[in-house]
């Protein structure tokens, strides 16, 4: 497995490996997304983030997506991500509050400010379990295709930005930088085609976490950028 952790500054980003140790669920087995060892050094590194102004974990699955066998999401894994989120409120929720993460493989930039992202079940403002999460591209592919015929309910509180009956060429930027009474903050900048087209953009300080709500923001996929004639 290829994971691993590395510190920029006061700034430390944790890329788990999510797809050669994964075995996808099914109606006889629950599912696995990692190896016990890959987890524990993930929770190890959850632990720790007190030790810094930011921890960014990178995670190659869709977290928010809903609970379906065989799914190629974190919703295939649910046992493993009730897991993880109670592991994160009562940790970096009951700490420093300062996770951000990072996905991609939903064909789409989005955004979620906790809201959704919050698996942990506990409901206590003392140790949120939501924290913000940034969805970016694709650099070059389609929307979800399927969503072009049956649209496909995604979880996210700023939106879905991306067409799913066109090709997509986005990306963002994270800048971290410190204000003058030496509040971490983060900012974020979404892009379409080049970086004259600005499709969203995000600022964050200090405390970022936030405890889930129980009714989830939703969003669909565009079909097209431009009307169709027939």
């Amino acid at each position: 497995a290829k994971y691993q952790a590395f510190t920029i500054g006061t700034i430390r980003f944790v890329i788990t490996d999510l797809r050669s140790e994964s075995i996808r669920s099914s109606e006889y087995y629950s599912g696995k997304i990692y190896s016990k060892e890959q987890k524990q050094w993930l929770f190890d590194e959850f632990s720790n983030a007190g030790n810094y102004d930011f921890i960014v974990w990178v995670t190659s699955r869709p977290w928010t997506n809903g609970e379906v066998l065989g799914s190629d999401s974190w919703g295939g894994f649910v046992n493993d991500r009730d897991e993880l989120a109670d592991h994160i409120a009562s940790t970096i929720g009951a700490g420093p509050r300062n996770l951000l993460v990072l996905s991609g493989d939903n064909h789409m930039v989005a955004f979620d400010d906790g809201s959704n992202t919050d698996y942990s079940g506990r409901g206590d403002a003392d140790t949120p379990g939501g924290f913000p999460l940034l969805h970016s591209g694709p650099l070059t592919n389609y929307g979800g295709l399927k969503d072009f015929f049956k649209p496909e309910t995604n979880y996210f509180t700023e939106g879905c930005k991306a067409y799913s009956g066109e090709l997509n060429h986005q990306f963002s930027t994270v800048d971290f930088y410190f204000q003058e009474d030496q509040a971490a903050c983060i900012r974020i900048k979404s892009y379409s085609e080049d970086t004259s087209n600005v499709i969203f953009e995000k600022e964050m300080c200090g405390d970022i976490m936030k405890s889930g709500t129980p009714e989830q923001d939703t969003c669909t996929l565009e079909k097209m950028s431009i009307p169709t004639m027939y």
